[in-house]
């Protein structure tokens, strides 16, 4: 078993045919969103016999790791947006081995005009949400913690598949990609991690430079939208837009020397993300790149795949399966 330092005193809760523990922090001082969501199965025998209080059960196999979305800003979708999925993908899974699952948290950029909860608050006697304050590359810097986290200090997911829905698929490729890109000045600089060499692209945003200003007449009426969060996480600066985007690299096998396989899924029907998106992801892939390439299938609107769960565990299980 492997010892979670920062949060031994937390008791595993029983989550049916796994073992659960949430929001644990991955950094020291962390705000509530440098955190992460565990999931271990329970043993093959049957056993529920709960784990130890900070230790983390070994079992064979990769584990899965999950990236929110939420355009960098959205405060409603967090880690446990990916419980539902979790929870099938390891009440399913037979005999395939998983060793565990994750789901990370991050901290947010600004988001003055949500609906319920804008940030920052509309009353300026209000205390700023600090882990809502963040720019680029806070975001991917919090994710590469996270998994240096799970490496280093847990001993765990150095085999793992890597997924990301949205702004999360951008993550998630931005972890495939040279680490060096998200050191500037005044920067900290990147955990070094072993890299996955698979990933998991759902519903996801691969340029959003290309999107804004020349958008799919599907999805014209929301370049605005993107026009703003884009601002808010990565600033004015468009050059910087293209730069965080995984279209823009120019070399895969260079950047991402570990890549095996990417499987990239995209509903047809959903509503913010165009699949155009998707198109533009797989064409870079093929001229910069000798990985293998899998597209699988989807439907519904841009959320339905994780709100719903069921869809997206199948998704997993067949790519766990496959590698």
């Amino acid at each position: 078993m492997s010892s979670i330092s920062t949060w031994g005193s937390t008791p595993w809760a029983d989550a049916g045919s796994s073992w659960y523990l949430p929001r644990v922090p991955y950094v020291p001082n962390p705000t509530y969103l440098h955190t992460l969501d565990l999931w271990v199965p329970k043993a093959a025998n049957g056993s529920d016999e709960q784990p130890e209080a900070g230790k983390i059960p070994s079992h064979p196999g990769p584990w899965v790791i999950y990236i929110h979305g939420g355009a960098w800003r959205d405060p409603l979708v967090d880690s446990s947006s990916f419980e539902a999925t979790a929870l099938t993908l390891l009440s399913t899974k037979g005999d395939t081995p998983i060793a565990g699952v994750a789901s990370i948290n991050y901290p947010l950029s600004s988001h003055p005009n949500h609906p319920t909860h804008p940030s920052p608050p509309k009353d300026p006697s209000e205390a700023v949400d600090i882990a809502r304050t963040a720019k680029h590359p806070d975001h991917i810097i919090a994710v590469i913690s996270a998994l240096d986290y799970l490496q280093s200090s847990l001993g765990v997911a150095h085999d793992y598949v890597l997924s990301g829905h949205s702004c999360g698929a951008t993550l998630t490729f931005q972890v495939a990609m040279d680490a060096k890109r998200w050191t500037g000045a005044g920067c900290k600089a990147a955990p070094t991690i072993t890299k996955p060499s698979t990933l998991v692209g759902l519903n996801g945003l691969y340029d959003l430079a290309y999107f804004i200003n020349k958008p799919d007449e599907s999805h014209a009426a929301l370049a605005p939208v993107y026009d703003a969060f884009t601002r808010g996480a990565f600033g004015d600066d468009e050059e910087v837009w293209k730069k965080v985007c995984p279209t823009d690299v120019q070399d895969w096998s260079a950047e991402w020397p570990e890549g095996k396989t990417v499987f990239v899924v995209q509903s047809r029907e959903d509503g913010l993300v165009p699949y155009s998106q998707t198109e533009l992801m797989k064409r870079r892939l093929a001229e910069t790149s000798t990985v293998e390439v899998k597209e699988l299938e989807a439907d519904g609107d841009h959320n339905d795949l994780w709100g719903k769960g069921t869809r997206l565990a199948e998704i997993l299980l067949e790519v766990v399966r496959s590698i």
